[in-house]
């Protein structure tokens, strides 16, 4: 589907294994959206490919962006702890250079 104004934005998890570009992927939600064109009755992932001929015949960007192949996610980052931030901090270091 297209976007209809700037910021518009929806996460999915499913992407095309078939119209990916090495390890980036192109992202196609599984949901049929009837609000954004009254009778739709075709998942995003329906229209890329039958529609669209596998995204060579989408129509151009109304807002300035295109469509964006992300490479997967790096997974969940890990929090440090409060000692071990202070400790890099360099407090320890101005007491011996002192």
């Amino acid at each position: 589907m297209r976007k209809q104004k700037i910021g518009e934005r929806r996460n999915t998890r499913f992407y095309c294994s078939g119209c990916c570009e090495g390890n980036k992927r192109v992202y196609l939600c599984d949901r049929v959206r009837p609000e954004h064109h009254p009778g739709n009755s075709l998942t995003c992932f329906a229209i890329w490919h039958s529609m669209w001929s596998d995204g060579k015949d989408r129509p151009h960007p109304r807002c300035g962006r295109d469509i964006q192949m992300r490479a997967p996610g790096k997974g969940k980052l890990k929090r440090r702890s409060g000692d071990e931030s202070s400790g890099e901090l360099g407090d320890s270091g101005n007491e011996s250079g002192g």
